[in-house]
């Protein structure tokens, strides 16, 4: 189940990109909606506690008839109790050009107030798989009659480009998932040179959507619809047994423990933010940080290992 060697990534690599937002936060193509906030508040983006799911278009240029070459997939929650600030964490999904089928992963403090606000790239998948940087968001337009604005956001990264696995082998069934995890720990000492080590993993995840052992479970979503996988703005939250096979009675190991919010306006695409913790064998104590987006229908899908603790301190990688 656990393989370990040593690794070579690559050379990293350098982008420098500049992408256009068209979010729009009112009316019937609003890409920024409120899903859930304090119980007899306004839910907005300037009120503590609120949480906004965002699908916005991303284009080439600044006008919105321009190529469009991807979308902007997460959920923003503001934080901070003067509403000034929200925590993102998003998928920068890539649907057109020479990056499709790509993403970047971006996480961090939005200073709402600012007339540019940073926050940092993660991870990422495809070409910018183990991506790390920052990124810079601008209001550059707006119409406050129809709340439509546009934002232009830079963004600077250092990735490692390296072949994909063999991901042919990788199934998924209802009940189980299995995963494909490629982690990149460094482990350093001041009498040590920084090495990376390789671990490849299977884990089956025991998923139960009803019944009174459900272990994923809606919590929320947009007020007057649907909750469901498959509606826009919907969060769930997770609790899925970890076992070493896809025999639901073999050794539980670990519980896939997060949250899944459905991120595309078309249902197809959710954001998962998980932990895996281990809870049996040599990696007992220790967790992995799952973030990214998911294609639901997809028969494989990507997602990125973001860090990790105990014997997973400083992880990077993948998994399906």
């Amino acid at each position: 189940m656990f393989m370990h060697s040593s690794a070579d990534v690559g050379q990293p690599k350098e982008t420098n990109m500049t992408l256009y937002l068209q979010d729009r936060s009112t009316g019937p193509n609003a890409t920024v909606v409120p899903i859930t906030g304090i119980p007899g508040q306004l839910w907005s983006s300037s009120n503590f506690g609120t949480v906004l799911c965002s699908d916005d278009p991303i284009t080439e240029g600044l006008d919105e008839n321009s190529a469009q070459i991807g979308r902007a997939q997460g959920i923003f929650v503001t934080s901070s109790l003067d509403g000034s600030i929200a925590h993102v964490s998003a998928s920068i999904v890539f649907t057109n050009g020479p990056y499709n089928g790509s993403t970047i992963e971006i996480q961090g403090v939005s200073r709402q107030l600012d007339s540019v606000s940073e926050v940092a790239v993660v991870a990422g998948t495809g070409i910018f798989r183990y991506a790390r940087g920052y990124a810079t968001f601008e209001m550059v337009y707006l119409d406050s009659n129809t709340s439509y604005s546009v934002i232009r956001s830079q963004f600077i990264a250092e990735f490692r480009h390296c072949l994909p696995m063999d991901l042919s082998s990788a199934t998924a069934t209802k009940l189980s998932l299995l995963f494909f995890l490629v982690i990149f720990i460094c482990s350093t000492s001041e009498a040590e040179v920084p090495q990376l080590i390789e671990t490849k993993m299977s884990l089956y995840f025991q998923d139960y959507a009803t019944g009174p052992n459900a272990t994923a479970i809606t919590v929320t979503g947009i007020p007057g619809r649907v909750w469901s996988y498959s509606s826009f703005g919907t969060i769930f939250v997770t609790d899925d047994p970890i076992t070493e096979s896809i025999n639901k009675n073999s050794p539980e190991i670990a519980r896939g423990q997060g949250i899944y919010v459905t991120s595309s306006l078309d249902g197809a695409n959710t954001l998962v933010l998980l932990s895996i913790v281990f809870t049996n064998r040599e990696y007992n104590g220790s967790t992995l940080e799952i973030q990214g987006r998911s294609v639901q229908l997809a028969s494989v899908r990507e997602l990125l290992v973001v860090s990790g603790t105990e014997k997973f301190r400083f992880a990077r990688g993948f998994a399906t």
